[in-house]
């Protein structure tokens, strides 16, 4: 075992521990166009969780296999914490930034491709996700509408074209074996079926046909939800959840979650059985946050992503 290895073997013990208590939900009953996952720990940090940034603010990411560059959806978490925070408490300041934010995604992707320039998963250099396209998309009808400036939407619908391109076309969309859509972080060949990125990608559509209405976006996003609603079970493992269905189509044994995106995917999919009112993806939502609440729970998952990891040392 290598030294990486340990150090991030360490600290999932601790987290795996205490709980993660990050990523909670956020007041989405009590305000309108909120995002939904609660990430103002995450300004409360300072300069830590968002770290490094350029000099105009924008957040980067340092990544050991990478180097130093702009993660879209880093960008994105970074743009919709200050939104949250303008909505929930009126700060201005936030307010700005979050706009700045949102004018970096359109000078970095005029064109509506977020292109990440590196090979991943099997995927050549300059392959796009549906968390970043739709976290955009998302972003760019909140700034239409607090500006009321139309060029935001253009943008917008630029961003949101990939959703309907099947992967083998270049785009992120991937159908389940029962004819329902689901929406690929990763759009690697086989089929990989990351839930959080899709649960994210969901609520991002959804709001941008909150505050732009779009018959058949909305339907999409209808059958996007009963995808949700017929396959939960396959990530869920009677005690944890799991991160990708990826085991499915290359063998192996499922990636466990960490606690963190346990807490996600308990968040969104309960967010969205709220939104959409279906009763069995809000109990799944409750569910799922019980099994993150449960420390002799949290042990085995912590046994089962340590063994995991020892097995695919390159997803570290």
């Amino acid at each position: 075992m290598n030294i990486k290895m340990a150090k991030k073997i360490y600290y999932d013990l601790l987290e795996y521990c205490i709980g993660a208590k990050s990523f909670k939900p956020a007041p989405y009953t009590r305000f309108d166009l909120i995002y939904p996952l609660g990430l103002d720990w995450a300004l409360a940090k300072g300069n830590i969780e968002f770290s490094p940034k350029d000099d105009a603010g924008i957040p980067m990411f340092d990544s050991p296999h990478h180097g130093i560059y702009y993660n879209p959806t880093r960008v994105a978490g970074y743009s919709f914490a200050h939104w949250n925070r303008f909505v929930i408490v009126g700060d201005d300041h936030s307010k700005s930034i979050f706009l700045k934010c949102a004018n970096w995604f359109r000078t970095v992707a005029p064109e509506g491709r977020l292109v990440y320039s590196f090979p991943l998963l099997g995927m050549p250099p300059n392959w796009i996700s549906a968390l970043a396209q739709c976290e955009a998309a998302g972003i760019m009808a909140l700034a239409h509408h607090i500006s009321g400036e139309n060029d935001w939407l253009q943008s917008m619908r630029l961003f949101l074209q990939p959703v309907y391109l099947a992967v083998e076309h270049g785009g992120i969309l991937r159908y389940f074996e029962t004819g329902e859509p689901f929406l690929e972080e990763y759009p690697t060949v086989l089929p990989n079926f990351t839930l959080n990125g899709n649960l994210i990608a969901i609520a991002c559509l959804d709001l941008t046909t909150q505050i732009t209405p779009d018959k058949k976006l909305e339907q999409f996003i209808s059958d996007l939800v009963a995808g949700l609603e017929r396959h939960w079970k396959r990530w869920d493992t009677g005690h944890w959840t799991i991160y990708d269905l990826s085991h499915e189509s290359k063998g192996g044994m499922p990636n466990w979650c960490t606690t963190v995106y346990q807490n996600i995917h308990a968040t969104m999919i309960g967010y969205l059985g709220h939104r959409f009112k279906r009763t069995i993806l809000t109990e799944t939502g409750e569910r799922w946050a019980i099994f993150a609440d449960s420390l002799p729970n949290r042990l085995r998952a912590l046994k089962n992503k340590s063994i995991y990891r020892l097995k695919n040392p390159s997803e570290l």
